[in-house]
């Protein structure tokens, strides 16, 4: 009697671990009936290779493709509550995997947001943004920056605007393809500053950041000018 008892005992615990299990609900396969394309669990886990809205053949792993003139299109994040936080979008990184993460090391992209053409035999880069280390990485700490580059194609992407992770706005080609190592110097390019037909005769009407002064041209008289707190500064004329 006493074996029955504990042999209902380890089925009854058996039992128990099955219902903890994760239990597909939904499986989805593909044109053969044997591989596995998509499935949900009793938890709301998706499974899927690649997952497509509006297209049979998507390149990544979520893909949204309008093929059709619709006002409604693209991808939108909302929030509709009382809370002051912002709907967000946000790129986690990590080295090894989900389950044992890992510090990323010096010079990883954290994220990308990229811009892709059709270049007559396949979809190409023409311009991408995004934020990656650019200092020493020590424990607890991964300095990083947000940059943006511009050019043609994937080949020749250049940074051209970076905010570096102390704060620091540097514009100009810094050169290196995008992929490549950081470059600390830039090679060419050009930083563009507002102008004015004239003079600003106040400093008033020009916004002002604690710590920092605007700067315009003077297109009239051929200066550079700027506000020191209400003072209008202005260089001499320039040749």
């Amino acid at each position: 009697m006493k074996k029955v008892i504990a042999v209902v005992a380890v089925f009854g615990m058996l039992a128990a671990a099955g219902q903890a299990l994760a239990t597909d609900k939904l499986i989805v396969q593909d044109s053969t009936g044997t591989n596995t394309v998509f499935k949900v669990d009793d938890t709301g886990m998706v499974t899927a290779t690649k997952f497509g809205l509006g297209t049979t053949n998507p390149q990544a792993s979520f893909e949204s493709s309008e093929t059709t003139t619709s006002a409604a299109r693209g991808v939108m994040v909302s929030q509709h509550n009382d809370g002051a936080q912002a709907a967000s979008i946000v790129f986690v990184k990590s080295r090894g995997t989900l389950a044992a993460p890992t510090s990323p090391i010096a010079n990883d992209y954290i994220g990308l947001f990229q811009a892709q053409y059709w270049n007559g035999t396949a979809y190409d880069r023409g311009a991408q943004f995004g934020f990656r280390n650019d200092a020493a990485v020590s424990a607890g700490s991964f300095p990083t920056a947000i940059m943006f580059y511009t050019g043609s194609s994937s080949a020749n992407l250049k940074e051209g605007l970076r905010i570096s992770s102390t704060g620091s706005v540097v514009a100009g080609n810094l050169g290196g393809a995008a992929a490549g190592a950081l470059a600390t110097t830039a090679t060419d390019g050009f930083m563009y500053i507002p102008t004015v037909a004239g003079a600003l005769t106040s400093c008033s009407t020009a916004t002002q950041v604690t710590g920092h002064v605007p700067v315009w041209f003077d297109t009239t008289n051929s200066k550079i000018c700027t506000c020191s707190g209400t003072t209008l500064k202005c260089t001499a004329a320039l040749n």
